[in-house]
């Protein structure tokens, strides 16, 4: 049920963000996510159904009808279909991206190679599991192409600071 999964997600994020449990939260958004895309579809059902029932009413029987301030409900709600999905978008890159950084410095590291390609299949050579994350079999052609570039910007970012690492390594080792 809904109220379970807002239990949940409010578990996580209260009264301290658990940056561990990134993965978790966004298989919870991910369910969500999906309820309200179901809700969207059956509210375009609901409201062709009102209309033919409107402009047609049944002959046999009577037939309740939507109100005005229910269908601008109704339609409110679907005409912030694509907002909604957009920043849904925008909290699993950004969930992503917090979790890559929390892995890189915590003890939990060795989750790295595991969650990297959790976020982007395929992305490391000789580990290509399917991921384990619900919210990968959901992304259109433009969202997987922006977590390729996610992939990219996440790939330069781990490049610099192994590079960083390693050039202050070598100074402390010239120094003595």
């Amino acid at each position: 049920p809904p109220a379970l999964l807002f239990y949940a997600i409010r578990n996580i994020l209260y009264p301290t963000f658990i940056l561990g449990q990134i993965p978790d939260l966004l298989n919870l958004l991910t369910t969500i996510e999906g309820l309200r895309q179901f809700a969207t579809k059956k509210i375009g059902h609901i409201l062709v159904l009102n209309q033919l029932y409107i402009e047609r009413p049944p002959d046999d029987r009577e037939v309740r009808v939507l109100t005005m301030k229910e269908i601008r409900a109704l339609t409110s709600c679907q005409a912030q279909s694509e907002s909604l999905r957009k920043q849904y978008f925008l909290l699993l890159k950004n969930l992503c991206q917090a979790y890559i950084h929390y892995l890189w410095t915590s003890p939990e590291s060795c989750l790295l190679a595991k969650r990297l390609n959790d976020f982007f299949p395929g992305c490391l050579e000789g580990y290509s599991q399917p991921s384990s994350l619900r919210f990968q079999m959901d992304l259109s052609e433009n969202e997987r192409a922006e977590f390729g570039e996610l992939k990219e910007e996440v790939s330069t970012w781990m490049k610099t600071i192994l590079e960083w690492e390693y050039e202050r390594e070598k100074s402390g080792k010239r120094q003595g």
